[in-house]
């Protein structure tokens, strides 16, 4: 070993030290945000699976009365605009899912008013959240309401 090596062993472990807290942070970011992308994104697509799940009971006539055409039509629309949300991270495919989801709330508010069974948004809302683990948070479906609470 050179005396000068000695003499620099300082910002040797110096350099040392910094390089692995540089990886073991990078590696660390790389999880947390997978975390919470697979959070927001259960999170943004549970009340999709909510309004999924109503329209597949309706359709299969597990509300207890038949549905009038109005009713149905208003299904088939909904199952449509369902199956044109696409599930990336794309910003035209992002904003494109969000105008899609006001389509479905409000087709849906219609829905329930054919069927004269009053669920409100707040009610949907509130178990969405319930379930993805987010209590009293201001989400966006809560901006769409009526008055009188209704979606």
């Amino acid at each position: 070993m050179d005396l000068d090596d000695v003499l620099n062993l300082e910002e040797q472990f110096y350099q040392e030290g910094f390089r692995e807290g540089q990886a073991e942070s990078t590696k660390k970011s790389y999880i947390e945000g997978k975390e919470y992308g697979l959070q927001f994104g259960f999170q943004k697509f549970v009340l999709m699976g909510e309004v999924n799940a109503i329209v597949e009971l309706l359709a299969n006539g597990l509300v207890g009365e038949p549905l009038s055409s109005q009713a149905e039509s208003n299904l088939s629309q909904m199952r449509e605009l369902l199956d044109q949300i696409k599930m990336d991270n794309e910003s035209e495919n992002v904003l494109e899912s969000q105008r899609i989801m006001i389509k479905v709330k409000n087709k849906l508010r219609v829905l329930s008013n054919l069927i004269k069974k009053q669920v409100t948004l707040n009610q949907l809302d509130d178990m969405a959240n319930h379930v993805s683990g987010v209590e009293k948070e201001k989400t966006q479906a809560n901006i769409a309401l009526n008055d009188d609470g209704m979606w």
